[in-house]
């Protein structure tokens, strides 16, 4: 698609270029800038990137979703530092990922049969990652 949209891209400006000349318009700085224009439509090195996109798309989900884990088990920390219960910052952490980070956690509040409790499974798991992994970096070997 993005081949296809540069191809049209391109032809449009090769179109211009070739009207310019038919109305016998000499100006040779919109010249050289039309053909500076058509260079940075290089379709054939849109094809050869287009088969490694996918394997990118990948790796930038992983990298985006890293760090927004780390910004989540950081926001945990920083409501457990204010003395705020476990369940509370889970809470308090998953609410603020769903709303601007388009996240989905399930928010488990109080019920009132007490087998429930406040918190966030999601957040909770990645927050015992993080430690298992600190601790694993801090054990001598």
């Amino acid at each position: 698609m993005l081949t296809t949209k540069t191809k049209t891209a391109w032809n449009a400006v090769a179109a211009l270029r070739k009207y310019v000349q038919k109305i016998k318009l000499d100006d040779k700085p919109l010249d050289d800038l039309i053909l500076t224009a058509l260079a940075a439509f290089d379709v054939n090195a849109l094809e050869r990137i287009q088969f490694r996109v996918p394997g990118l798309i990948r790796k930038l989900s992983i990298v985006s979703r890293q760090r927004t884990d780390d910004a989540l088990v950081n926001l945990y920390d920083w409501f457990v530092q204010r003395g705020l219960s476990p369940g509370e910052s889970e809470l308090r952490a998953a609410t603020i990922s769903n709303e601007y980070w388009d996240t989905h956690f399930t928010i488990t509040e109080d019920n009132s049969d007490g087998e429930k409790s406040r918190g966030c499974d999601a957040v909770r798991k990645r927050v015992q990652r993080r430690r298992t992994k600190r601790d694993a970096l801090n054990t001598p070997s």
